[in-house]
C-alpha cells in the first residue's frame, strides 16, 4: 500500500510539473506576441522605424534640446554594462567625465535621461537604453552564463526602466563568438523578456544591435530570438576602415565593381540576416553611418593599404573642414551608391555618406520592405548653426517617417504584367518559342502582346515574389539547377517553391526594379553584354547597377 501511495503520488507531481510547464510555454508564447505588439509610435507590428542611437562626451555641442524628435521613433541611449564578470551591478560604460558640459545638475548618464525622456516622450518617441561593456562581451558573457547573476543583473535593469521611464533595452554584444554565448544571448533575452512582461506596466521594446554578416551572427538562435525581439538594428558599416587592409568605404550600399569580397556591403549584409537567418523583413533595420574615415597614402578604390593608417572622422566634421574645400574632390560610385573625397595634393582619400547617399539607402529599405533605418550616432550628425541642424537625420524622418507609401514596392501580389528592359523598353522578359516544358531559357524579345511574355506576380509571405508565365501557369521563372553563380541561366520550371523560384522585387525609382534569386544573393536578372536583341538570352549577374540589370515592371491587368 505504501508503495501504490508513493506511485500515485509522483504520478500526481509529474502530472502537475507537465501541465505547469505546458502554461509557462503558452505564458510566454502569448507574453512574446504582446510584446510583438507594442514596438513604436503606432503601436502595431510592423510600424516604421527611425531610430537614433545617442552617445555622450563632453566635446560634443548638442544636447536633448537640439535633437530634431520629429524625424525619430526610438532613441538609444549609449551604454550601460555590468561592472564585471561576476557583478551585476549596473555602471555607465564610458568615461566618468563625459557628462561633465553638459547642463545638468546631475552629471551622469540618469541626470541626461531625466532630461531627455520626458522631453521625447511629450513628441511621441520612445527611449531606450543599450548594453554594451567594450570588453568584447566578456562582462556580459560571465553574467549571462550564470542563472543568479543574470536574474540579478536583470532585476536591475527592471530597477532602472521603471525608475527613469525607459522604454526598452537594447542588447549591443560585440560579438558572440562561440555556442555558449548564443545561449548566454538567448537566456538573457528571454528572461529579460518574461520580467518585463511581469513587471513593467507599459508597452516595452527588446532590441538587438548586430554585426553585419556570419562572423556577428553565426552563434545566435535567431528563430527563437526572433519571438522575443521587436527588431534587429543591423550595423551595416565598418566594412572598410583604418583598421581594415583595403582603401575600401565604410558603408557601400553595394558591391563595388574592384571590391575583392562580394559581401562586404550594407545589400548582402541584410540579405544574409533575411535570407540565410531567416529573420522577417520586419524585424530587420538598416544601419547608417554619421561618420567616416580618413585614410593616408591613398592610390585607388580598395587597393591594399596598412592596417593602421588613417582616423576616424564625425559627419559634422566632415562637412566642415573637408566637404565643398576646392583641395577636395567629391566622387561618386555608381556601383555602391556613396560618394568619397580625395585629396590628390595630400593623397588622402575621406569615406563617408551625405544627404544622397543616405537617401539612397533609406530608399533601398523601403524598396525591400525592410521595417526602417537607424544611425550611429546623433550627435555625430549634429552641425551647429546650420538648420536643420541634423540634415542627415532629416533625410531619415522624410523618407521614413512622412513617406506615406515606405515599404510598398507598388506591386500587388496577383497582377499580370511585363517586364521591359531599360535598354530597350520595347523588349520584354520571353519564354522562348512560348514552349512549356522544362528548362526553356528566358530571353529578349521584342514586345508582341502574347501570354509567353506575361508574368503573374505572387508575393509570398517572406515578402519576396514568384513570377509564372501566363502561357504555362504551372510553371515559374527559375534560376537553372538554384546555381548562385555569374551568368547562370534563367529559364522556366515546374512550381515548386524553392528559392531558385523566389524574386526579390527592388524598386528603384518610379516602376523601375531589380530582381535578385533567393539562391543567389547579391546577383540579380542580367542581359548578358547589354544585348537586348530579339533571342539574346537572360542570366543572373552581380550586381553592377547597369542598365542591362534594371526592368520596367509594367501592370497589364
Amino acid at each position: 500500500m505504501k508503495k501504490n501511495l508513493n506511485f500515485y503520488f509522483f504520478l500526481f507531481l509529474f502530472l502537475l510539473t507537465s501541465c505547469s510547464r505546458e502554461d509557462i510555454t503558452k505564458n510566454e508564447e502569448n507574453q512574446s506576441t504582446l510584446a510583438r505588439s507594442s514596438m513604436s509610435k503606432s503601436g502595431g507590428p510592423t510600424s516604421k522605424v527611425s531610430l537614433g542611437y545617442l552617445s555622450f562626451s563632453k566635446w560634443f555641442p548638442n544636447t536633448w534640446n537640439d535633437i530634431q524628435y520629429e524625424d525619430l521613433t526610438h532613441i538609444v541611449m549609449c551604454f550601460l554594462s555590468p561592472a564585471s564578470a561576476t557583478d551585476p551591478t549596473i555602471i555607465y560604460s564610458g568615461d566618468s567625465h563625459d557628462f561633465d558640459n553638459y547642463p545638468l545638475s546631475q552629471k551622469d548618464f540618469f541626470g541626461y535621461a531625466n532630461e531627455l525622456v520626458p522631453k521625447a516622450h511629450a513628441k511621441g518617441v520612445k527611449v531606450m537604453f543599450a548594453l554594451h561593456d567594450y570588453s568584447n562581451g566578456t562582462k556580459m558573457r560571465g553574467i549571462f552564463a550564470n542563472e543568479n547573476l543574470r536574474a540579478a543583473f536583470i532585476n536591475n535593469l527592471i530597477t532602472i526602466c521603471k525608475n527613469h521611464d525607459f522604454d526598452g533595452i537594447d542588447l549591443d554584444y560585440e560579438y558572440p563568438s562561440s555556442q555558449s554565448d548564443g545561449i548566454g544571448i538567448k537566456n538573457f533575452i528571454i528572461d529579460l523578456h518574461n520580467a518585463a512582461q511581469a513587471n513593467i506596466n507599459k508597452p516595452f521594446s527588446i532590441t538587438m544591435a548586430l554585426g553585419y554578416g556570419a562572423f556577428a551572427g553565426q552563434y545566435l538562435d535567431l528563430s527563437t530570438l526572433n519571438n522575443y525581439c521587436d527588431f534587429y538594428n543591423i550595423m551595416t558599416y565598418d566594412y572598410d576602415a583604418t583598421w581594415t587592409s583595403y582603401f575600401g568605404f565604410n558603408a557601400p550600399l553595394y558591391k563595388e565593381a574592384s571590391q575583392q569580397f562580394t559581401n562586404q556591403n550594407c545589400d548582402a549584409s541584410m540579405q544574409y540576416y533575411n535570407l540565410q537567418r531567416g529573420v522577417p523583413k520586419d524585424k530587420l533595420v538598416l544601419g547608417l553611418p554619421f561618420y567616416g574615415y580618413r585614410y593616408n597614402n591613398y592610390t585607388s578604390l580598395y587597393a591594399q593599404k596598412p592596417t593602421n593608417n588613417g582616423d576616424g572622422l564625425q559627419y559634422r566634421n566632415i562637412y566642415s573642414d573637408y566637404m565643398n574645400k576646392p583641395e577636395w574632390a567629391r566622387r561618386w560610385s555608381p556601383s555602391s551608391q556613396v560618394p568619397y573625397l580625395v585629396n590628390q595634393s595630400t593623397s588622402q582619400m575621406i569615406t563617408y555618406d551625405d544627404e544622397i547617399s543616405i537617401a539612397a539607402k533609406c530608399d533601398y529599405a523601403s524598396a525591400n520592405a525592410y521595417r526602417g533605418v537607424m544611425c550611429w550616432e546623433l550627435s555625430r550628425g549634429f552641425i551647429q548653426g546650420k538648420s536643420p541642424s541634423m540634415p542627415l537625420l532629416k533625410i531619415m524622418g522624410d523618407k521614413v517617417l512622412r513617406n506615406n507609401s515606405y515599404g510598398s514596392t507598388g506591386l500587388e501580389s496577383g497582377y499580370i504584367c511585363k517586364i521591359a528592359t531599360m535598354l530597350d523598353p520595347n523588349k520584354v522578359l520571353d519564354v522562348n518559342g512560348e514552349l512549356s516544358i522544362d528548362g526553356t531559357q528566358c530571353v529578349m524579345w521584342f514586345y508582341k502582346n502574347s501570354n509567353n511574355q506575361k508574368w503573374k506576380l505572387t508575393k509570398l509571405p517572406n515578402g519576396n515574389y514568384k513570377l509564372n508565365p501566363l502561357h504555362a501557369p504551372s510553371k515559374a521563372l527559375n534560376v537553372l539547377g538554384g546555381a548562385n553563380a555569374n551568368n547562370s541561366a534563367v529559364d522556366i520550371s515546374t512550381d515548386n517553391g524553392s528559392n531558385a523560384q523566389q524574386w526579390t522585387i527592388t524598386k528603384l525609382s518610379s516602376n523601375i526594379y531589380t530582381l535578385m534569386p533567393a539562391c543567389a544573393p547579391g546577383k540579380i536578372l542580367n542581359i548578358p553584354y547589354s544585348d537586348p536583341s530579339n533571342g539574346k538570352i537572360v542570366n543572373i549577374y552581380q550586381n553592377n547597377a547597369g542598365y542591362n540589370q534594371k526592368w520596367i515592371i509594367t501592370r497589364l491587368e
